[in-house]
């Protein structure tokens, strides 16, 4: 009677482990899910926006603080880290500021004003020094009393959907008629005589330092 009974209760538990499995295995083919295999599992997710997302190439700044008569060019440099611009935070200041005029708000001139290079002098006389091809090289300015950076790049256009402008160069510059004030320039990637112009109002004496604390950080001046 015992061999009788524990033989019953064998067959019962077959019969119900089968069934959880043919469930088991209707629900994965109608949902049409299957288990990750361990390389699947290990395979790292790669993020969509990193694989397509075009980055940006400074290849090189240029610094002038026209009250001694300094004009520098730093190059960029990725492999050293006591070379490379991130590390400074004028560069991405103008970043910032760029993503912030792109968007109308941190009280900048929502408007831009489109003008050729010839309407604009400081920006006439960045022009004199590009292509540097040195770490770092020092230039007379002249006499000029302008203060400025320029951010040279290579033509930039950002992904489709991505809120922001294309451009070449960027440069901010105090304005010459009321140093209070001061101008952030956004070159063209197309037209590259052509500058989009924004007001920054109240930014030239942080212009003025900024720049100072590059100098300092970078040449010891």
């Amino acid at each position: 009677m015992k061999k009788i009974l524990s033989l019953f209760l064998m067959m019962v538990f077959t019969l119900t482990l089968l069934t959880a499995c043919s469930k088991t295995q209707n629900t994965l083919n109608t949902t049409g899910e299957t288990p990750l295999s361990s390389s699947d599992a290990s395979a790292p997710v790669q993020s969509t926006e990193n694989a397509t997302h075009e980055q940006k190439i400074l290849n090189y700044i240029i610094v002038q603080r026209g009250r001694d008569g300094v004009r520098v060019v730093l190059q960029n440099d990725s492999s050293d880290k006591l070379k490379t611009f991130g590390h400074y935070g004028i560069v991405s200041d103008v970043e910032n500021l760029l993503w912030i005029a792109s968007r109308g708000g941190g009280g900048l001139d929502s408007e831009t004003e489109e003008k050729k290079v010839t309407e604009l002098p400081v920006i006439q006389e960045s022009n004199k020094t590009t292509g540097i091809n040195r770490d770092i090289w020092f230039e007379d300015t002249g006499g000029n009393k302008d203060v400025w950076i320029r951010l040279n790049y290579e033509p930039f256009t950002p992904d489709q959907g991505m809120n922001g402008w294309e451009h070449k160069d960027l440069i901010v510059y105090i304005d010459p008629n009321n140093h209070d004030n001061g101008f952030l320039g956004i070159q063209d990637a197309q037209d590259q005589n052509v500058w989009r112009i924004i007001l920054l109002p109240s930014y030239g004496p942080w212009i003025e330092k900024e720049i100072d604390m590059l100098l300092r950080l970078t040449i010891a001046m």
